[in-house]
């Protein structure tokens, strides 16, 4: 069981760094881009919550409209949601 709440915290944390670094969207922004409420992805980020399979796959998608240089990130997002 904690090595599952570790794991929902790893992701949250990658999840903000993407958002912050790659992204260079708040979190209301991200929020109203993948249609949640900004505290669900506050409780995504924090690892509160766990980051559903269909926002894993649909994240790299917005990745793509906000420039080039996204593709490790999306790899990872892709590979956790288990497309490859």
């Amino acid at each position: 069981m904690a090595g599952n709440s570790k794991s929902k915290e790893a992701l949250g944390g990658i999840l903000r760094n993407f958002r912050k670094d790659r992204l260079n969207l708040t979190q209301g922004a991200l929020a109203r881009k993948l249609g949640v409420r900004l505290s669900t992805l506050a409780m995504w980020e924090s690892g509160g919550n766990k980051l559903p399979m269909g926002m894993l796959v649909t994240l790299p998608h917005v990745a793509a409209n906000c420039g080039p240089d996204y593709d490790k990130d999306c790899l990872f997002f892709l590979e956790a949601a288990g497309v490859f």
